[in-house]
């Protein structure tokens, strides 16, 4: 944990280490371009051999929820009206099947409530099976206990997930503790009105896949004004995208991600941060801590922020490490990401930050 610590203390001085790594003993390089013309973010966004969309989606709509535009990765968003001007947050985000983990999905969302992690067969006791369409789901109630430190209220986080179609579909609702229990049933009810038949007569959304949707989330379309281009370390094998990956690459026993841009609103660092430490075991921590666990990474003109995360893998219990750089360009941000275990990903430190400094943006 110790070694986890030193490594995310890196502001002040700490930015210029980095900036040190990046710029001496650089390995041998060569270009590398993604042909614009054959690039979509749908596309990218799905795993190997399936087609670029998602099926059809239906619903019934609960009495007092209200439809709102659907950004990143969701291809639907609510809100949930309730006392006092609060209110919850409904979400509905189609991944590949490979996301199918019970346990890591729900210590993702107890990390997000400030909870720790628990086992897999406690998680196996606390869910319950639920119908989403023709497919048996499995549903979690998660509550929080404290505050949050932006909030005067404890979060309460229903969290569904079913697979049909090939992708494993999570449907989440999060919101004040009250009023989330409050909403339980309505929220199963609307789990059952779920229909992915292209004839279904109830309501149909407006997917993030809509050309009329906003262009700067990831899953939008065809990147507006072509793609960046890198210079790719000697060594990196390029590797299937995944689900919202534009590019992978193997690098020794790392693995190299970049995700497809989003709008300058990508939920805020403090939870994105949170999120990522909880992939590795890590606590989540307040705004107040962001500072030290944070540096800055000067990009020539963009300042870039780096997160450096040292924990444990989740599945086997051995060394994890990941390296988030949060790169805003052109009113958009891009997210790039190396893990791996602590040896891997200390060996492409170096490379990584070159990488990402190669980068030129259309």
């Amino acid at each position: 944990m110790a070694a986890g610590k030193s490594a995310l203390r890196m502001a002040g001085t700490g930015a210029l280490a980095l900036l040190a790594l990046a710029g001496c003993k650089r390995e041998e390089i060569t270009e590398y371009t993604i042909p614009k013309e054959t690039y979509s973010a749908s596309a990218a966004a799905m795993p190997a051999g399936h087609p670029p969309q998602h099926a059809p989606i239906h619903w019934a709509l609960p009495a007092g929820w209200k439809e709102v535009p659907a950004s990143g990765m969701r291809v639907a968003s609510f809100t949930v009206p309730g006392e006092n001007g609060q209110s919850a947050d409904v979400s509905i985000v189609p991944l590949p099947s490979s996301a199918s983990d019970e346990l890591t999905n729900v210590n993702r969302w107890r990390n997000e409530l400030g909870l720790g992690p628990i086992t897999a067969e406690l998680v196996a006791a606390s869910g319950q099976d639920v119908t989403v369409c023709d497919a048996q789901g499995r549903l979690f109630d998660i509550a929080g206990e404290q505050p949050d430190s932006q909030k005067q209220y404890v979060e309460r986080t229903l969290a569904a997930m079913a697979e049909h179609g090939g992708q494993m579909w999570f449907f989440k609702m999060r919101g004040p503790d009250a009023l989330v229990a409050g909403e339980k049933q309505r929220f199963i009810a609307f789990l059952n009105s779920i229909d992915f038949h292209a004839d279904s007569a109830a309501h149909e959304p407006t997917t993030a896949a809509n050309p009329s949707s906003n262009a700067s989330s990831a899953g939008s379309g065809r990147l507006p004004g072509g793609s960046p281009q890198w210079q790719v370390p000697e060594g990196w094998e390029a590797e299937q995208p995944g689900m919202m990956v534009l590019v992978a690459f193997r690098a020794g026993g790392a693995q190299v991600t970049v995700s497809p841009p989003f709008g300058s609103d990508f939920g805020g660092l403090r939870a994105n941060l949170n999120r990522w430490r909880g992939q590795v075991g890590l606590p989540p921590v307040a705004e107040a801590d962001l500072p030290q666990q944070t540096a800055k990474l000067d990009l020539g003109g963009t300042e870039a922020i780096v997160a450096d995360m040292t924990g444990k893998d989740l599945q086997n219990g051995g060394s994890a490490r990941q390296i988030v750089v949060v790169v805003p360009q052109g009113g958009q941000t891009w997210f790039y990401k190396i893990k791996g275990d602590e040896a891997s990903v200390s060996a492409q430190k170096e490379a990584f930050l070159a990488f990402i400094k190669s980068a030129k943006y259309p």
